[in-house]
């Protein structure tokens, strides 16, 4: 799920959202429209508060919703 498609699900604003991530409104703006991408510290933090339904994969351009398999090659 993108982050974008969580904050509208969840009815929170870029504001709510950034105040529980300890980001500016204006990281969480760029982050939910794919301007910008969060480090890896902001994407585990993201991908807690979200319980899991926005994941570091949905940040990689074409893969948001992808599944992840487990099966090793």
């Amino acid at each position: 799920m993108t982050l974008s498609d969580y904050l509208r699900a969840h009815s929170l604003t870029h504001s709510e959202f950034a105040a529980r991530i300890g980001a500016t409104q204006a990281a969480v703006t760029r982050y939910a429209n794919g301007r910008r991408k969060p480090s890896l510290e902001k994407i585990i933090v993201i991908e807690r508060e979200t319980a899991g339904q926005v994941r570091a994969i949905d940040f990689l351009p074409g893969m948001a919703g992808a599944s992840v398999s487990g099966a090793a090659a």
